[in-house]
């Protein structure tokens, strides 16, 4: 399928568990287009970032896939709202929202690498791709937390201390499935022993 759009955001790479053959790790790379994730199999496009580009990608289940061969800058079309490349953003609250936002998430990005780095993130037994859904669970956390605090030039509100939890999705993410109770099996249980 051939896919056209800005390239958002190029989060920062994910370190996996395989090496190259020289012994130095491989990174995935991803870019959001025009809202949807695509892995882009080791390539980097950040500097893409802001650029309308085209793209051939593939579905793999819920994921998506971009041939890193066949990604190129192309003209954006006259009806697009704003073009990021040439810096023509439209005026008024949308282009304000549209620099808070971008600010916003690249603030996201850099706080959850920092918070891993000192391992004050933990994905428990996720693996994988789980890491990488979990990771974009974090930064879109942050990103709508660091928005809101801009648009209403504060942050929120707190009582002392805070007790920092994991956003929601992301502790349903890093749970293991629970596994149902088993009931002891006895011959002479009966109904009459129950309390």
């Amino acid at each position: 399928m051939q896919v056209k759009g800005f390239i958002e955001n190029c989060p920062a790479p994910i370190q996996t568990k395989y090496k190259w053959p020289n012994g130095e790790p491989k990174f995935m790379y991803s870019m959001y287009v025009d809202g949807t994730r695509y892995s882009t199999k080791g390539k980097d496009f950040s500097k893409l970032e802001g650029k309308y580009v085209e793209f051939e990608a593939t579905q793999n289940g819920e994921y998506w896939n971009a041939d890193p061969a066949t990604v190129k800058e192309v003209a954006a079309p006259d009806n697009t709202k704003q073009s990021r490349s040439s810096g023509q953003l439209p005026a008024g609250p949308d282009r304000q929202d549209s620099i808070i936002y971008q600010s916003s998430r690249k603030d996201a990005i850099e706080m959850v690498n920092a918070l891993l780095a000192k391992d004050m993130i933990d994905f428990g037994k996720a693996k994988g791709a789980q890491k990488i859904e979990m990771y974009e669970v974090y930064v879109d956390h942050y990103t709508t937390r660091l928005f809101d605090d801009a648009k209403r030039l504060a942050p929120p509100a707190h009582k002392s201390p805070v007790v920092a939890t994991a956003p929601e999705e992301a502790q349903a993410l890093a749970k293991p499935a629970r596994k149902a109770p088993v009931m002891p099996e006895h011959d002479d249980f009966e109904d009459a022993d129950i309390p």
